[in-house]
């Protein structure tokens, strides 16, 4: 009966430290994901794996051009946000887009940016455009 006690007791704490394993695992996962500005300013190699985070946690939207800027830093480019056209020429309605590079495939061809398109200084959509 004693043998029977200390392997219940061996099987439960076994059961235990797999337990807590996992949990700690699920938070590393977690925080791996979550945005951190600081990470995001630092860590271009980790950009991808915070902005599911930043599209869909709404991190930015709705923000002044000022906050998200504080939040991302400078964007890697500017572009005009061109609207639709008319007598066949693009027309400019004074929107911008902020685009922040994340990674690049391994051919080196494709590469992924995170874009916050801004209209009267606002960000008003958040998204990752893969671009050729």
């Amino acid at each position: 009966m004693n043998t029977q006690k200390k392997r219940n007791r061996a099987v439960i704490a076994f059961m235990a430290i797999l337990m807590l394993f996992g949990l700690g695992l699920n938070h590393y996962k977690k925080s791996a994901n979550t945005f951190s500005s600081e990470i995001w300013r630092a860590d271009l190699t980790s950009r991808h794996r915070m902005a599911n985070d930043i599209v869909t946690g709404k991190i930015v939207l709705g923000k002044s051009k000022d906050e998200a800027l504080n939040l991302l830093g400078e964007p890697s480019e500017y572009s005009p946000h061109l609207g639709q056209e008319r007598h066949g020429k693009p027309q400019n309605i004074g929107a911008v887009i902020m685009k922040y590079d994340m990674e690049t495939d391994v051919i080196g061809r494709l590469k992924k940016m995170l874009c916050l398109d801004l209209e009267n200084d606002t960000v008003i959509l958040v998204y990752i455009y893969h671009q050729k």
